[in-house]
């Protein structure tokens, strides 16, 4: 049940994260990486609410949304790492986004479960 949960919340902020680009680069102009930055944020911010609420059902206070805004940021320093060894080996990309998609949702769920909201 966490890891259903866990999953059906990431895919609602992706689409926060998606809709903030589309508004700030497509329709105000804002520069694609801030417009990243902006919506990863706000998804990341939405993601803490929600998963303390409903997956593990912990308090939403400041120290934990820095364990796991931390926690966030070690998962994308992996896919950043798996995906330059993809680059190095000469894996086409869309194969190493493939396992990337699929391998990502589990690697934070474990983070976030055992570190994050501990």
């Amino acid at each position: 049940r966490e890891f259903l949960t866990f999953c059906v919340i990431g895919g609602v902020n992706t689409l926060v994260h998606a809709a903030i680009v589309v508004l700030l680069a497509g329709h105000l102009s804002v520069n694609q990486v801030y417009a990243n930055v902006c919506g990863f944020l706000a998804a990341n911010a939405a993601s803490f609410v929600l998963n303390a609420m409903l997956t593990f059902r912990v308090p939403v206070v400041f120290l934990n949304y820095l364990k796991f805004l931390s926690s966030s940021l070690v998962t994308l320093g992996i896919i950043v790492a798996l995906a330059s060894a993809a680059e190095y080996f000469h894996v086409h990309y869309l194969y190493a986004l493939a396992g990337l998609i699929l391998l990502s949702p589990a690697l934070n769920f474990l983070i976030l479960k055992y570190f994050a909201f501990r």
